[in-house]
């Protein structure tokens, strides 16, 4: 129960920082916002999904969540250098992770 209130409490504060704080993120730095965005919520529902198996790991949980997003930033970094971009690539493959994880019952 406790983790669920911590949860929660944690979500409010950084809904209210968000609000709070006039911040905003470069234009540049749009395509790699939203990898990590979806890195994020990959992460999260994961995480969820370990927890409910009893299978849950914060080192494990933290180190897929770096090694994911790692990879989904240096793809997009690596195909603006080469003049290819693997953006669209790496959103699609984020996005089929996140309905692999979402139970359709």
């Amino acid at each position: 129960m406790m983790i669920w209130v911590s949860s929660l409490f944690g979500l409010a504060f950084g809904v209210f920082l968000g609000l709070v704080i006039p911040w905003q993120i470069p234009l540049a730095y749009g395509k790699y916002s939203v990898v990590l965005i979806l890195a994020v919520a990959d992460a999260v529902l994961s995480g969820i999904q370990a927890y409910k198996r009893e299978d849950f790991s914060l080192s494990r949980f933290g180190g897929g969540f770096f090694a994911l997003a790692g990879l989904g930033l240096f793809l997009v970094l690596f195909g603006e250098r080469l003049g290819v971009d693997f953006f669209p690539g790496v959103v699609v493959v984020f996005c089929l992770r996140l309905f692999w994880r979402v139970p359709l019952r």
